[in-house]
C-alpha cells in the first residue's frame, strides 16, 4: 500500500514523543495526513464540524472525505499531558463518531472502528515502532463503511434486476387495450 509507507517515509520523525497538543494537530501531521490521503483520492478537512449528543456541534480534528464528500475516517490529537484512554471516552459522551476514527498523542495512538478498539494490544499502539504505524495505518485507510458496501450491492442487485426485466419485457407480447376515451369517440 503506497499511501501507508509513503506517510511513513514523511513522517519518520514526528513519532518521536513532543509535549503540546499543537504538536499533534495542526501543521506539520497535517501535511503529512494531507499527502498520505490525496493518494486515496480522499481530502483532509481540519475542524471538521458535526453534529455531536444531542445535536451539540462538535469538531475533530481532522476528516478524511472521499471525491464523494462523504467521511472515510477521522483523526483527533491529543498532546502528551492528556491521558488518552479518559479522552476518547470523554469524546464518544460528546458524541464523536466510532466508525474510523484515530486518536494521536505524539507516541501512541488508538484505532476505534465500528465502535470496537482496533488495536487493543499496547504494544499495537507504539507508534514509535515503525512496523506499528505501517500496520495501524493499513486498517485506517483500509476500513469501509457498511453503508456504501450496502448501497453497491443494492445498485448491483437492482440493476441486474432490471436487466432481465427489460429482457422478459422483450419476449412478452402486448394487446393494446383502448381507453374508455377511445371507446366513446367510436
Amino acid at each position: 500500500m503506497p499511501g501507508v509507507h509513503l506517510f511513513f517515509v514523511i513522517s519518520s520523525g514526528a513519532a518521536k514523543p513532543r509535549s503540546g497538543e499543537i504538536c499533534c494537530s495542526p501543521a506539520v501531521p497535517t501535511i503529512r495526513v494531507k499527502k498520505c490521503c490525496g493518494q486515496f483520492q480522499w481530502t483532509l478537512v481540519p475542524e471538521y464540524e458535526m453534529a455531536g449528543k444531542d445535536s451539540r456541534r462538535i469538531s475533530v480534528n481532522g476528516c478524511l472525505i472521499d471525491e464523494f464528500h462523504l467521511p472515510r475516517g477521522y483523526w483527533e490529537a491529543k498532546d502528551t499531558k492528556d491521558d488518552l484512554d479518559p479522552e476518547i471516552q470523554k469524546k464518544f459522551e460528546a458524541g464523536y463518531p466510532r466508525n474510523n476514527i484515530l486518536f494521536q498523542e505524539p507516541s501512541r495512538a488508538v484505532l476505534v472502528q465500528n465502535g470496537v478498539i482496533a488495536n487493543p494490544r499496547r504494544e499495537d499502539q507504539d507508534i514509535t515502532q515503525p512496523e506499528v504505524l505501517v500496520r495501524l495505518l493499513e486498517r485506517f485507510y483500509d476500513w469501509q463503511d457498511s453503508a456504501p458496501q450496502e448501497w453497491d450491492r443494492s445498485a448491483s442487485s437492482f440493476a441486474s434486476g432490471f436487466h432481465s426485466g427489460l429482457r422478459r419485457r422483450k419476449r412478452t407480447k402486448y394487446r393494446v387495450i383502448p381507453s374508455p376515451a377511445a371507446k366513446a369517440g367510436n
